[in-house]
């Protein structure tokens, strides 16, 4: 279904032969855009469920970085993206860097369609959710693109007009009263995280990327940071699909994986990873005695956690639920797969085609301890529960019994007591009207003041200002309509008197001329 390998004349939407195709199959091309319309369909009803029963978020959707080469984008809309493809920079945890396979937009289309391509797709993910996640939340300022034909370690960065697209960004999140969590894992130029937080859009706090250099408990051990001191405007989770699970933080298993697969380039990088590991299991052991999660589910502290990988301590999960409990996050993710202590990644970066081809013997990889469920492609995990079953599994009781006990009426360390979408406030400061209205206002003016923003103009949401506010404004409208008008008035009297003194002038001169013929 690669549009790349389809004949010449077919390559372009806009060529005579795909318009007949268009014509001949309309019954075809209908079908799929009915599919379309369906999918949304359940989608809206799936959000509705969620709130009928209490749920304040419901859906929680991802904007993925890029767009597939092969997909419609590519194909449809070529002029918007470049000629190279997304990924990373090498990196502690990826050593050769990352080509992501997926095409990122050219800077100047974005702006000369006012940003047009960006906000439908924001629209469309925010409709049906009351949360999305922007999948490496970076790409609003910076892409890392690898020109094709290249490895990954031979790209550079492409920037963005980052004030601009995130305005855009924080403005769809309030017009369709839908959170963002923005993917600020790796690498970040300096400020980035303000900027995101200043547009409420939340950070995104990953316990193995919460370390600080520091010497504790004897050794230096990649401290972890205390919960208490993620900002409030943050997200907090143990891992995510692109990270390992918690299990595989204690046993390393994705390493085994990862090697397996050829992910790494010597023997030296994947042993590198092993050792910190080591100081990973340290610092985390230190950090859950410290805070008293171990003591608080009932289990003690590991003895010798740089060594000890045969198996996950008992109620590792559980402690780590406690400890994240404490943060002060407005919000906080547990994903299933640490609860349930699977041992795969959903995804691992950069290793899409690498992946798919060890497709046979995967079990192999973990001669040590034996693994189970290890999926040999991305993105097809399976859960070992039915849906139905989760709620009356023992660790899903205790795990959820932790986090409500913290969070249930409102982290009181956040200080937030509700889901809030961006909407230009500061935790905990609500009253303040007039001072959200100015924020909305600047959103606004700064793009308007970008010169491409014209374009694609918003419609200013009267909501946002305070009934006092709007109708200030209908007054001055008003005034100036008066003052315009009683100004016009006097200009047109001018006119009539200038007019009509200067008829009586000429009358005046003719009937001089004529008085002096008569002499």
């Amino acid at each position: 279904f690669d549009w790349r390998d389809w004949p010449k004349e077919y390559q372009d939407p806009s060529t005579p032969e795909v318009q007949a195709f268009k014509e001949q199959n309309k019954k075809q091309v209908e079908k799929y855009t009915y599919l379309q319309w369906e999918t949304l369909r359940q989608m809206e009803n799936v959000q509705d469920v969620c709130h009928n029963n209490g749920m304040k978020v419901g859906l929680y959707t991802d904007i993925a970085v890029g767009s597939a080469p092969f997909g419609f984008e590519g194909w449809g809309c070529k002029d918007l993206y470049m000629k190279a493809s997304a990924g990373a920079p090498a990196d502690i945890l990826s050593p050769n860097g990352q080509n992501w396979d997926v095409l990122g937009f050219k800077p100047k289309a974005l702006k000369e369609t006012g940003y047009k391509p960006f906000i439908e797709m924001l629209r469309n993910n925010m409709k049906t959710s009351g949360c999305t996640r922007l999948d490496h939340v970076l790409q609003l300022a910076r892409l890392y693109m690898i020109p094709h034909g290249k490895t990954a370690k031979e790209g550079a960065f492409v920037y963005y007009p980052v004030d601009d697209l995130m305005a855009v960004a924080a403005l769809e999140s309030n017009r369709n009263k839908c959170m963002l969590i923005g993917e600020d894992l790796g690498q970040l130029p300096p400020g980035f995280q303000d900027k995101l937080m200043d547009h409420g859009i939340l950070s995104y706090r990953v316990l193995p990327f919460e370390r600080q250099w520091g010497y504790q408990n004897g050794s230096d051990n990649n401290a972890f940071r205390h919960p208490e001191e993620y900002p409030q405007y943050s997200t907090a989770a143990p891992s995510t699909h692109d990270t390992p699970s918690l299990a595989s933080q204690w046993t390393a298993r994705d390493v085994h994986l990862k090697d397996y697969l050829g992910y790494y380039e010597s023997d030296q990088q994947r042993n590198m990873e092993f050792r910190q590991y080591e100081t990973q299991r340290c610092a985390i052991n230190y950090a859950l005695n410290e805070k008293g999660s171990w003591q608080k589910v009932g289990a003690m502290p590991v003895s010798d956690p740089a060594h000890d990988t045969r198996s996950v301590p008992y109620k590792f999960e559980q402690a780590i639920a406690d400890y994240l409990g404490q943060s002060k996050s407005a919000m906080l993710l547990f994903p299933f797969s640490d609860m349930f202590r699977t041992n795969y990644m959903g995804n691992i970066p950069g290793t899409r085609q690498r992946h798919a081809s060890k497709s046979e013997n995967v079990q192999k990889v973990f001669e040590q301890g034996g693994a189970s469920n290890i999926p040999w492609k991305n993105w097809r995990p399976k859960m070992h529960l039915k849906v139905n079953e989760i709620k009356e599994v023992p660790v899903f009781k205790e795990i959820s019994t932790i986090l409500n006990g913290y969070r249930q009426a409102g982290n009181e360390n956040s200080k937030i007591k509700d889901p809030q979408v961006p909407d230009f406030k500061r935790p905990g400061r609500t009253e303040n009207k007039q001072r959200d209205a100015k924020r909305v206002v600047t959103l606004y003016q700064s793009l308007a003041n970008s010169g491409y923003f014209q374009t694609y103009a918003y419609d200013i949401i009267a909501a946002k200002f305070s009934e006092k506010h709007r109708q200030r404004d209908v007054q001055k409208t008003e005034e100036f309509k008066k003052n315009y008008e009683s100004r016009r008035q006097a200009i047109e009297e001018k006119k009539r008197q200038y007019q009509q003194n200067g008829a009586a002038s000429k009358v005046l001169n003719v009937q001089k001329l004529q008085s002096n013929r008569s002499r």
